[in-house]
């Protein structure tokens, strides 16, 4: 089954291999969809490159990487301060999902995922720049037991897991110094109406630190996507700063797909 709200997507480039990966990572999860890809370069002030050296680096860009891809693309270029002008653009497109890369252990990519999960109202998949597996068998949902105003934003993580034949693991995180062990799940039963069709499975885990604990669970299990659910933004938004979201951003070895 196509999943039917890939339309628009929305990828950041700099020509580097990570935008490479990312968008090949892209190409292989929409090989069955007549997708729009939006390829945005953001001249900032501290590249001050011109138009003819951009387009020149996109042609390279198209020789090397873009030949093999199977979805339609534009390019646009676009010049200001990296942050403001991806979400101009994504207010503009309006995408379905942006797709960012990101290299490991390089503080200013972290930091822009986690600013950009933040920002916009769209989807966000943050790809790790030496992750190539390009099959999704195993999805763990990072289950924080809040209330789901809106169950709706689990349509990606759905469809994801129906195309691909996935099965969910949803990960219930307790806190070793929280003396509940389980606490009152107010997202269960929206999880569940989501999932019925849906191969899936509750894992109960316990840690003292919650971001470790996910990824020694991610390595361990080799899980192919980690999904999260934004609080501190969107229709399911709640008190959060995104404190998880950007520490899980920081160390990912696996694509992270947050909802909002």
């Amino acid at each position: 089954m196509a999943m039917k709200n890939l339309q628009k997507i929305l990828i950041p480039i700099d020509f580097s291999p990570v935008a490479t990966n990312a968008v090949l990572y892209a190409n292989s999860i929409l090989e069955k969809h007549l997708a729009e890809v939006v390829l945005v370069y953001v001249n900032t002030a501290d590249q001050r490159m011109e138009e003819a050296a951009i387009k020149k680096a996109f042609k390279e860009f198209e020789a090397s990487t873009l030949k093999s891809v199977s979805f339609y693309y534009e390019f646009v270029i676009l010049k200001g301060r990296l942050l403001l002008e991806l979400v101009k653009a994504s207010e503009f497109y309006s995408p379905d999902l942006l797709i960012m890369g990101t290299r490991s252990g390089r503080e200013s990519d972290v930091s822009l995922a986690s600013a950009l999960i933040g920002a916009v109202d769209a989807p966000v998949l943050v790809v790790p720049e030496n992750f190539d597996r390009r099959q999704i068998r195993k999805i763990a949902y990072a289950n924080d037991y809040r209330p789901i105003r809106e169950s709706f934003v689990f349509a990606p993580m759905w469809e994801f897991a129906l195309e691909f034949k996935a099965k969910v693991y949803l990960l219930h995180v307790n806190q070793k110094r929280v003396e509940k062990l389980v606490p009152a799940d107010a997202a269960e039963s929206s999880l569940e109406y989501y999932l019925e069709s849906i191969p899936h499975e509750w894992v109960y885990l316990s840690g003292d630190d919650m971001q470790q604990t996910i990824s020694h669970y991610l390595r361990q299990h080799a899980i192919d996507l980690l999904v999260v659910l934004a609080r501190d933004h969107g229709v399911n938004q709640l008190e959060s700063e995104g404190r998880l979201i950007a520490q899980l951003t920081a160390f990912a070895e696996v694509p992270i797909l947050t909802l909002c």
